[in-house]
């Protein structure tokens, strides 16, 4: 059952995280002559850093509390990531920018750290 919660939790990572770059897109008036990809990566980054404080805070939400359900949390999240934004960059046929953006590399990263520190901060409060 925790692995059904994981994955319905990473479909509304997957959601927030394209709205956030959604409001990006459209209060961020980024030169089309840079590129396609680069509008992406930039649109990524701004993403990050609230997809970072959903994820550590879901992972508080959903009391993780071992290191083993913390990494099993944070690869499924990442996973259903992956698979969605792939899928949707293959509707569209830009797979190619998708992977080219730096900035795509960096929201997953974010996503499998988060649950990660989470388990972090709560270990260290109880070693002291």
């Amino acid at each position: 059952m925790k692995t059904y919660y994981n994955l319905v939790i990473g479909c509304i990572i997957f959601a927030v995280t394209n709205s956030v770059m959604l409001l990006a897109s459209l209060f961020l008036h980024l030169p089309a002559d840079k590129g396609e990809t680069w509008r992406l990566s930039i649109t990524f980054l701004i993403a990050a850093l609230p997809v970072f404080a959903l994820t550590f805070f879901l992972a508080r939400l959903m009391k993780t509390n071992s290191k083993k359900s913390a990494l099993k949390q944070a690869l499924q999240w990442l996973i259903v990531q992956l698979v969605l934004f792939i899928l949707i960059a293959l509707g569209q046929k830009k797979i190619a920018n998708l992977l080219a953006a730096p900035g795509f590399y960096v929201v997953l990263a974010f996503v499998f750290i988060g649950p990660l520190l989470h388990f972090r901060s709560i270990s260290d409060k109880k070693s002291d």
